[in-house]
């Protein structure tokens, strides 16, 4: 999906997908049909806010026994020890009592139905814009862009993913 076209298809993003399937897709213009487009963008965002980053890791043993360890930010291999943390030990189960306005920064109770100040939560309210761009994280007030569909940034989310997930 980009600013003028979204495209549906029953493809999968492998080769055996384009070499053993029938596969069909829909092209979407904005230009033709805003509602289905703007549908589409909708339900694409609801989507990617409620999926989990996937972090990859490969591990090679070499010849002589050590782990290698390939690391995807420098494409590089590393002798190190696997990195083993329980989803727990990283994860906090409750959201904190207080967080902040998306737009304004200024401290509010914590919650994900309304990360909003009073008045900027009637601002939004004429729009309802789940995706309209705002200043900061809800729960840390950190500067990042937010919005009402995910309303807090990633160091944030992993923090309080179970927390996330019993909300929805």
């Amino acid at each position: 999906m980009n600013e003028s076209y979204a495209l549906i298809t029953s493809m999968n993003l492998y080769e055996f997908s384009l070499q053993n399937n029938d596969e069909m897709g829909i092209l979407i213009s904005k230009e033709e049909d805003e509602e289905l487009y703007e549908a589409i963008r909708t339900q694409a965002n609801f989507l990617l806010s409620r999926s989990d980053e996937i972090e990859l890791r490969v591990t090679r043993v070499d010849e002589s026994g050590d782990d290698l360890h390939w690391s995807q930010q420098d494409d590089s291999v590393v002798h190190s020890e696997p990195q083993r943390e329980s989803a727990s030990s990283s994860q906090q189960t409750s959201l904190p009592e207080l967080g902040f306005c998306l737009r304004c920064g200024t401290e509010i109770p914590c919650s994900l139905d309304r990360p909003y100040c009073n008045t900027h939560y009637r601002s939004w309210t004429r729009y309802k814009n789940e995706d309209y761009e705002e200043k900061r994280c809800h729960t840390c007030g950190a500067e990042h862009s937010s919005n009402m569909a995910k309303p807090v940034c990633l160091s944030c989310y992993r923090k309080y993913r179970d927390a996330f997930r019993k909300a929805s």
